[in-house]
């Protein structure tokens, strides 16, 4: 049976389309994800100023409620499952978010950025033993079972973790490390398959009369925990300047800017070795995906 011009023309161009397709797909610059976890300064209380919308440039954040990717604009804690942040506050929770895009693809021209939040205000890494690591696993998974348009195949390239105030309670210090440790080991099992994850934390605020009274216990014994846990750095916070609990909003930019340095050096680490962090191919993990982060966390007042 012969095939008129219209039918030849559509069957040709079911054959090409695949082709340019894939050709397409292959011009699609990587996206590397991060997941950013931790406490109040990780959900930041710096003012979002037009520079820290610009250094976003094309990075891409989860929207762990619409299950999408969406651009990445800040406070990029407005997107974790855990947020209370509103329209008309907004601008009043600056983080270290913008800042280490900037760094991280100001080294690495050519990739794009992807950012999935999971902090909340109130966060220490005991509260990271239960619901709280199994939401912000489960959202991980399903991000890097969502290929955007216009982006290479997600991999997760790093975890970032702030929080520790409340580790000055009495007791707590002590069990931190081990508290810290094994939180890293249940995100590394349950997103990285076996292979290599860095993970960076920090010191929480020094330069304030407030921080040298009470986190100075602390801030020596996180650093510490860089010598103790393969794969991980601790980012100082020397010469950034705070109030307290919280940074200004140039401290947050420098304190992302550390951040993203840290995390530079730990993947040429793991470069070197020749490991690769999760990607989206990876069966076992990215399985029910959508069932692990179905859990939806507590109900709580927002701290404003």
């Amino acid at each position: 049976m012969k095939l008129n011009i219209k039918a030849r023309i559509g069957l040709l161009s079911l054959l090409i389309l695949p082709l340019f397709s894939a050709a397409n797909a292959k011009d699609d610059p990587p996206l590397h994800l991060f997941l950013f976890i931790g406490g109040i300064n990780m959900e930041g209380k710096g003012h979002v100023k037009e520079r820290d919308i610009e250094a976003c440039g094309d990075a891409l954040m989860w929207d762990s409620r619409a299950k999408s990717w969406v651009e990445a604009r800040p406070p990029f804690s407005r997107m974790s499952p855990h947020s209370f942040i509103r329209k008309h506050n907004a601008h009043r929770h600056l983080g270290p978010g913008p800042s280490f895009v900037q760094e991280y693809t100001k080294a690495n021209p050519g990739v794009r950025v992807g950012i999935i939040n999971a902090s909340r205000n109130v966060m220490d890494a005991r509260d990271w033993q239960g619901r709280y690591i199994k939401t912000a696993i489960g959202i991980t998974k399903q991000a890097l079972a969502s290929q955007p348009e216009g982006a290479g195949k997600p991999v997760l390239k790093g975890v970032l973790w702030h929080g520790g105030g409340e580790a000055v309670q009495e007791g707590q210090l002590e069990r931190y490390p081990k508290v810290l440790a094994e939180m890293i080991e249940n995100l590394r099992k349950e997103l990285a398959g076996g292979k290599s994850l860095p993970v960076v934390f920090g010191q929480l605020e020094t330069e304030s009369d407030f921080a040298k009274l009470y986190y100075v216990p602390f801030n020596k014994m996180i650093v510490k925990q860089a010598d103790v846990i393969p794969l991980t750095a601790c980012v100082t916070t020397e010469g950034i300047k705070g109030h307290g609990m919280f940074f200004y909003s140039q401290g947050y930019r420098d304190l992302g800017e550390r951040y993203a340095k840290e995390m530079i050096q730990l993947l040429e680490e793991v470069h070197a070795d020749g490991k690769n962090g999760m990607d989206s191919t990876t069966e076992k993990e990215n399985q029910n995906a959508e069932q692990d982060g179905a859990g939806q966390p507590a109900t709580r007042s927002e701290s404003e």
